[in-house]
């Protein structure tokens, strides 16, 4: 494989995984979107709940919305596992 070759498929690869860190970062928005979790800041932190209480619901902190979001969203799949795993 020549350079240009390799500078090509080297592109090639950065762009997927552009596109594919894009998808991941829509369906996270359009999960924030659909269940419109409750917002809060306290201090440097923010939260995203989604349900009564930190105890019974959904919830996601960070220190910038980006992270909570992140963690909301790995909640929301932890959740759905643990559910699951009880149905069984």
């Amino acid at each position: 494989m020549n350079d240009l070759e390799h500078r090509f498929w080297e592109e090639k690869i950065t762009t997927a995984t552009m596109l594919r860190e894009a998808a991941e970062e829509d369906t996270k928005l359009n999960l924030i979107a659909h269940l419109k979790p409750k917002l809060s800041i306290d201090g440097n932190m923010y939260c995203l709940l989604f349900g009564k209480d930190l105890q019974e619901g959904i919830c996601g902190f960070g220190e910038s919305m980006s992270k909570a979001v992140n963690s909301f969203y790995e909640d929301y799949h932890a959740d759905l596992i643990i559910k699951k795993e009880i149905e069984k």
